[in-house]
């Protein structure tokens, strides 16, 4: 009996034999680009990648609001942010349908969509950072908050790395992002992060 991979195999062949006598199809379409990374999709593998470790932070309590605990934690979430800096930096000079192509691929991302994936990513991360600084309070405040400043840090090095990279090709996107992370900005006021609250416009 034929194993599953070599029926799909003779499948495939089958099916690339028929395909070949076929004239070729023009379509008006924008063809999925599985290679293309644009900035959509480096944002959008960041907020996977740092998920379970937020899903951490969210879990510490005041009992192991330690140093120790959230320093790996923190680290982590640190490099791939600085990572995906690498990542947007490296698009500097590619042709706009690479920057702004969708998370897939297959078309060219609207400023309401870049935001949402933006926002996304933001609120996820400072709202972990907030449940944090909801459970540290005296000398463990002081300890950690520093710690989770560089994260905030990190947070400004990424959004204005793209900011830098897009606003000349999507207009208003800042704007647009202010207006789906109203609920965790208090979370940046309390961390003061100068970059990071400069760039958000904030007022300290």
């Amino acid at each position: 009996m034929l194993s599953f991979k070599s029926i799909a195999v003779v499948v495939t062949l089958a099916f690339g034999a028929i395909t070949s006598f076929a004239a070729p199809v023009e379509s008006s379409l924008v063809r999925k680009d599985a290679n293309v990374t644009g900035v959509a999709k480096i944002i959008s593998d960041v907020t996977v990648a740092v998920t379970p470790l937020t899903v951490q932070l969210q879990q510490i309590t005041a009992d192991n609001c330690t140093a120790d605990t959230l320093t790996p934690v923190i680290n982590d979430i640190n490099n791939i942010l600085n990572g995906a800096v690498t990542e947007v930096n490296k698009l500097v000079g590619q042709p706009v349908q690479t920057i702004l192509a969708t998370v897939d691929g297959a078309a060219q991302i609207t400023v309401g969509e870049l935001a949402q994936i933006i926002a996304a990513l933001l609120n996820l991360v400072l709202a972990a950072l907030g449940a944090v600084l909801k459970v540290a309070s005296g000398d463990v405040l002081s300890v950690v908050t520093p710690l989770l400043a560089s994260v905030g840090t990190a947070v400004g090095a990424l959004l204005t790395a793209v900011l830098s990279l897009v606003s000349q090709l999507l207009g208003g996107l800042l704007a647009a992002v202010l207006g789906l992370v109203g609920d965790v900005l208090g979370v940046v006021t309390q961390l003061n992060v100068a970059g990071l609250t400069s760039l958000l416009g904030l007022n300290l």
